[in-house]
């Protein structure tokens, strides 16, 4: 067999927060390390999206960081590597599970014979989970989390490194104020990701221009209004596209958090009884409540772009390693953001790296 799956630790329930540390014992290659996250919802609306629950998410090898980002930046990661429908389980009842993967690749695809993460090359990783079961419902009481890794088995692979991924900011934006940001120049980048979250906004209400220069704009990388950007990348990203069951009561308390951010949530379905639903409020940032004239089920699906509030810059061809930005031979790499006009939330900087070993 050239490939398994390992359970590195079995579903545990968690405490209300806090942060568990687990040991990486696998000696194969890794191509994949996996998270299954777990909530019970209790009332009928949300406060967030599932993914905000996981504040943290960290591989470590003693100091040295390997990976690091939150919940929802991971989503953005997955959603655009991987070319997916949401990761979340949309089962909006109360007593019962949403759920969500969150996936660490350290290959370009599943199995990446190229890159992949060697145990071997460390002393002793740790995945490190920091979350707290309330933020996304202030009501639960109860949630759990297994990991599982993908690894080469019966394959004999020689990878020239891994792809490492990173929070590298994460500040709150000024209305029409510029943010100068220094990229670091120590390994090629693959992908960068802005995520400009604002909870019910869309993003380019916190961030509406991006610009990347290199040498004190010697060179203009590119030059964005992150609103006509994302118009344009509709015409090579995937749709966010995710189911929905949700109990629907009549006091427009019914509010839900789907994984597409785009300006205005689209949300389509039936429900189980022939009664009046509608929405209420200004439905933007992946934000929905709907109301109904008598409490009943609604089923449907859920539509948009823009993970998480992530919006992504790709670097090159994704498969060509030699391809990405090579930041190694610049002598300084910035990255310059402006603050939308009002309502502006948090800027937070993802880098997907190559990291040759």
């Amino acid at each position: 067999m050239k490939y398994r799956q390992t359970t590195i630790l079995a579903e545990k329930t968690l405490d209300a927060s806090g942060t568990d540390t687990i040991d990486i014992n696998v000696k194969d290659p890794i191509s994949r390390i996996t998270l299954l996250y777990r909530a019970k919802r209790v009332a009928a609306g949300m406060r967030a999206h599932l993914a905000e629950n996981i504040s943290k998410v960290e591989l470590v090898d003693g100091s040295d960081v390997l990976f690091g980002c939150n919940g929802s930046e991971i989503v953005g990661l997955n959603t655009f590597n991987n070319r997916i429908n949401s990761p979340q389980h949309s089962q909006q009842y109360g007593g019962n599970s949403m759920l969500i993967p969150l996936s660490l690749d350290f290959g370009r695809r599943l199995f990446d014979p190229v890159l992949a993460l060697l145990p071997s090359n460390f002393r002793n990783l740790q995945l490190k989970i920091t979350y707290n079961e309330t933020t996304f419902d202030a009501s639960a009481v109860d949630s759990y989390v297994a990991v599982y890794a993908d690894l080469f088995d019966e394959k004999v692979i020689s990878p020239v490194g891994f792809l490492t991924a990173k929070e590298h900011i994460n500040q709150s934006m000024a209305a029409d104020t510029y943010k100068y940001i220094d990229l670091p120049t120590d390994n090629p980048i693959r992908l960068l990701i802005i995520r400009s979250f604002l909870a019910d906004y869309e993003p380019w209400t916190t961030t509406k221009e991006a610009r990347l220069s290199e040498d004190n704009d010697k060179r203009v990388v590119f030059d964005w209004n992150i609103e006509r950007y994302h118009q344009m990348r509709k015409g090579l990203d995937l749709p966010v596209i995710e189911g929905i069951a949700q109990q629907v009561l009549t006091d427009g308390t019914s509010e839900l958090y789907m994984t597409a951010t785009d300006y205005l949530a689209a949300v389509a379905g039936l429900s189980e009884s022939q009664i009046t639903m509608f929405t209420t409020g200004n439905n933007r940032g992946g934000e929905v409540q709907l109301d109904a004239s008598a409490t009943a089920s609604f089923h449907g699906m859920m539509f948009g772009w823009l993970p998480c509030h992530c919006i992504q810059f790709p670097f090159g061809d994704q498969q060509d390693l030699d391809d990405w930005y090579d930041v190694q031979t610049k002598g300084s790499v910035q990255l310059r953001l402006l603050g939308g006009a009002t309502n502006v939330g948090v800027a937070q900087v993802v880098l997907q790296q190559l990291r040759r070993n």
